[in-house]
C-alpha cells in the first residue's frame, strides 16, 4: 500500500479538509457578528443570519457528513478496533448534527419573533453547535484522517 499522495488520495483529503475550513469560517463568522451586533447595541441581520444556519444545515449535515458516513467511514472499518470506536462516535454525532441545527433555527427564529429576550438562547444555541462541530471536526482531523492516509489503499481512495 502506497503512502505517497496518489491523485484520488490528495483530492479526497483536500476536500475534507477545505469543507472543515469552510465550516469553521462560517461558524467563526456568525459568532463574530452576532457579538458585534451586542457590542453596538443593533439589531441583527436576520436574513444573513438564516442564510447562515441554512448553509449549516445543507452543507455539514446534507452533504459533507452524508460523504463521510457513505464512503470513508465504511472503507475505515475493520481496519483497526480502536478506530471503529471513533468511527462509531462520529456516526453518532452525524445524527446529533441535524438535531443541533435544528434547535439553532428554533432559537433564531424565537429571537426574531420574540425579540431581544430570546437573544442569549440563540447566543447559547450558537456557542453549543460551534463546540460541538469544532470537536467534531477536530476528532476527524486528529485522529480519522491520519487513519485513512495510513490504511486505506489507492482503490480505496479511488
Amino acid at each position: 500500500m502506497s503512502v505517497t499522495a496518489t491523485p484520488a488520495r490528495a483530492q479526497s483529503l483536500h476536500v475534507i479538509q477545505s469543507e472543515h475550513r469552510a465550516l469553521s469560517a462560517m461558524l467563526s463568522s456568525m459568532t463574530l457578528l452576532v457579538g458585534q451586533w451586542r457590542r453596538k447595541g443593533t439589531s441583527p441581520d436576520f436574513d444573513l443570519l438564516r442564510s447562515m444556519v441554512f448553509y449549516l444545515d445543507e452543507f455539514p449535515e446534507r452533504l459533507h457528513h452524508t460523504h463521510e458516513t457513505r464512503y470513508l467511514f465504511p472503507a475505515l472499518r475493520g481496519r483497526e478496533p480502536d478506530l471503529d470506536q471513533v468511527l462509531d462516535r462520529l456516526d453518532h454525532e452525524h445524527a446529533e448534527g441535524e438535531r443541533a441545527v435544528r434547535g439553532l433555527e428554533h432559537a433564531l427564529l424565537a429571537w426574531e419573533v420574540m425579540g431581544d429576550v430570546r437573544r442569549d438562547g440563540f447566543e447559547h444555541a450558537l456557542q453549543r453547535s460551534s463546540q460541538f462541530y469544532h470537536a467534531h471536526m477536530g476528532l476527524e482531523e486528529e485522529v480519522v484522517l491520519p487513519a485513512a492516509r495510513r490504511l486505506l489503499s489507492d482503490s480505496d481512495w479511488a
